[in-house]
């Protein structure tokens, strides 16, 4: 009913796009969600002053979320200087199987700020989340200059390209991506330079201008 009475919908999930035009003859339109981004940005730190640390993200009742700890795990065996960390939501059950023998520790639930914070010190995130998501971990992780590596989310296509994998890649690809970011730092900036320059897409001046012009669109067509 909601859809049915306006004039267009926007949706803040691409690939849910044509899902919402099957549920009714109402426009729908992909608009990238609007994002604090320079706000954000003043977490940012340099990869010489973050930790060696490998920030694995995701709640492990989502398919997939597994395979990112596998990933961690055996990033560490190759890196072992490096500490795996886990977030916590009290809301969710989590299984730490896939890490036995890892040396891992697990986060407490934070505020959105103070998780920019951590995620500005950690060196790597991986997130093997194959849900139809916005992609808010990539969007804060291009933000502080930390890559996000996996994932298939508009966040990761739009900012970590070399990063994606989807629910056919290979565990095994994704940790070559992965030992390619902690072993060659230029490519490493790289990665995170191209975040931070398509991000600016996202941050509100932006977004308004093409909210304003997707409203002047369709007060010319009716």
């Amino acid at each position: 009913d909601f859809i049915l009475a306006c004039d267009v919908f926007i949706s803040v999930v691409r690939e849910t796009v044509g899902w919402y035009e099957d549920l009714a003859q109402t426009p729908v339109v992909y608009l990238p969600q609007p994002y604090p981004a320079a706000f954000a940005g003043k977490q940012f730190l340099p990869l010489e002053k973050k930790h060696t640390e490998i920030l694995v993200a995701g709640v492990t009742q989502r398919d997939n979320i597994k395979q990112g700890q596998i990933v961690a795990r055996e990033l560490q065996k190759k890196f072992p200087g490096y500490l795996i960390r886990l977030p916590k939501v009290d809301a969710y059950e989590y299984d730490y199987s896939e890490l036995q023998g890892a040396r891992y520790d697990v986060l407490p639930f934070e505020l959105w700020r103070d998780h920019l914070k951590t995620l500005a010190e950690t060196a790597l995130v991986v997130n093997t989340d194959y849900t139809l998501t916005r992609g808010r971990v990539q969007t804060d992780c291009a933000a502080v200059g930390t890559p996000s590596l996996g994932g298939n989310s508009d966040g990761t296509r739009d900012l970590f390209p070399q990063l994606r994998s989807d629910s056919g890649t290979s565990t095994d690809a994704i940790i070559a991506k992965g030992i390619r970011l902690l072993s060659n730092h230029e490519y490493y900036q790289g990665v995170v330079q191209t975040a931070q320059d398509r991000l600016k897409m996202y941050d509100y001046a932006e977004s308004a201008a093409r909210l304003q012009l997707l409203v002047k669109k369709q007060r010319q067509t009716d």
